[in-house]
């Protein structure tokens, strides 16, 4: 069953055209460091019908106006309370200036972001041009936005298309989209829905993200379809999908105004079931991956092999193989020329940690992988399952920990005279549904070769159960 977070945002904009962004605490679970519009969680219960226009979300938009940049809307007019120590319950509104200005707000829609795992965030936009905003300066509250700034939309689109900010992509198409015509008729009309067709999942530009469903493992039911595009051709990275997903690729691939290239970072098949489907539509289409990939495959497609410093050029972008080995002997990724984002396959993902495939993966590299990737100045890591990874350091260095907290736990029970390896994986993933065991046994079985191969452990005392 999924889980729906709700919560409402506001595009407040001043009669010249400039919109408020706040940049999101790099502290923050959710898009740190990003620039968004005012808005937060929805605190009252709502069903998973709600319209997103209710009381209850106009209330939250009015106090997350206050809250995150200190606008108070009712006193005859909109002031800045930069006064943090009064409550908002103590301040008098008046209440005819109040119901005006809820009545000039617009609702401009729901925004959903795709079911990476069972979690969406739904979001309700709303949208207010007035010169009430003219000559205030908000200040944010220093704990969810640690900055603020009016600027044009297009002018926040070009910043993000230097590099300079970062933006979500509800907010990056709603900046393409506000001056349009029928701004708030079209995005009424539009349903956000993961499949990027009516809205492009554009995390970075030219990268598009989109879960299919796919043969994967729990917790997971996507695959990560990832598309790159260039002024010659795209790039499809792990197109992935199973039966239930096929519609899903096809519509996207029947959208492609040019030809395909095709990216496999490892062999597994939740990785390149699609490619049946690709032969279909563009049999000239050429499959890239590592050799050890190319060779457990089954496809029609004509197969180039690659290894690190092979350079992707679908035209004006370049992106070059690097070696990911650990997850399976031929695990590969891509490196953007600017060598700040990294498509990471399933070597890194986007909730929890990978599984190591037993027969030819190796914790070992694993762990030299993550090593390798912690050196690298990347800022954002995109993965095939999960969503994007905007906290990259942080999370390579968890990573890391946890697979070394996993070894000394491993040693610690050897230690007391437990050698069953049944008995080790019970106590050693305690924390661990049952259900998720047999996954956890392979990542067992490969911490124990590494720590064989290291001198650790004595594999003659061991028993396989």
């Amino acid at each position: 069953m999924l889980n729906v977070i709700k919560s409402a945002s506001i595009i407040i904009r001043k009669s010249t055209g400039e919109v408020y962004l706040g940049l999101r605490s790099k502290k923050l679970r959710t898009f740190p460091n990003f620039w968004v519009f005012p808005g937060g969680k929805i605190d009252e219960e709502l069903d998973d019908n709600w319209k997103g226009t209710e009381k209850e979300v106009i209330d939250t938009i009015l106090r997350e106006l206050y809250e995150e940049i200190g606008l108070v809307i009712g006193n005859n007019n909109i002031f800045e309370a930069n006064d943090r120590e009064r409550e908002i319950n103590k301040i008098s509104y008046n209440s005819e200036f109040r119901n005006n200005f809820i009545q000039k707000i617009e609702y401009v829609g729901k925004k959903d972001t795709p079911p990476f795992t069972n979690k969406i965030y739904s979001a309700a936009y709303y949208y207010i041009k007035s010169e009430m905003f003219d000559n205030l300066m908000p200040k944010v509250d220093g704990q969810e936005l640690v900055q603020g700034m009016w600027i044009h939309p297009e002018l926040a689109i070009q910043n993000w298309i230097d590099g300079k900010i970062l933006l979500p992509p509800p907010i990056l198409h709603l900046l393409r989209k506000i001056d349009t015509e029928n701004f708030i008729k079209e995005s009424l009309e539009e349903t956000f829905l993961p499949t990027g067709f009516q809205s492009k999942i554009e995390i970075y530009p030219n990268i598009e993200f989109i879960p299919i469903n796919s043969s994967t493992i729990k917790p997971f039911f996507n695959t990560n379809l990832i598309i790159i595009e260039g002024y010659e051709n795209y790039i499809l990275v792990d197109p992935g999908a199973n039966k239930n997903g096929e519609e899903h690729l096809e519509l996207i691939l029947e959208k492609l105004t040019k030809p395909p290239i095709i990216f496999l970072t490892h062999h597994h098949l939740d990785h390149w079931e699609g490619l049946k489907l690709i032969e279909k539509i563009f049999p000239d289409a050429i499959v890239y991956a590592h050799k050890n990939t190319n060779s457990r495959i089954d496809t029609k497609l004509n197969k180039i092999n690659v290894n690190e410093g092979y350079i992707l050029n679908p035209g004006g972008k370049l992106y070059q193989v690097i070696d990911l080995f650990g997850h399976t002997d031929g695990h590969i990724g891509l490196l953007n020329e600017k060598k700040d984002v990294l498509i990471s396959g399933d070597h890194i993902v986007g909730v929890g940690s990978t599984v190591l495939d037993y027969d030819n993966g190796s914790m070992i590299e694993y762990m030299k992988t993550c090593s390798k990737i912690r050196k690298l100045s990347i800022d954002l890591i995109l993965p095939a399952h999960g969503p994007p990874i905007f906290d990259p350091k942080n999370l390579i260095v968890k990573y890391i920990e946890h697979r070394i907290n996993r070894e000394n736990n491993i040693l610690k029970i050897v230690k007391k005279g437990i050698y069953s390896i049944n008995e080790i994986l019970k106590l050693c993933y305690a924390d661990t549904p049952l259900e998720m065991h047999v996954f956890a046994k392979r990542n067992l079985l490969l911490h124990i070769n590494k720590l064989i191969a290291e001198q650790k452990i004595d594999q003659n005392k061991l028993i396989y159960d």
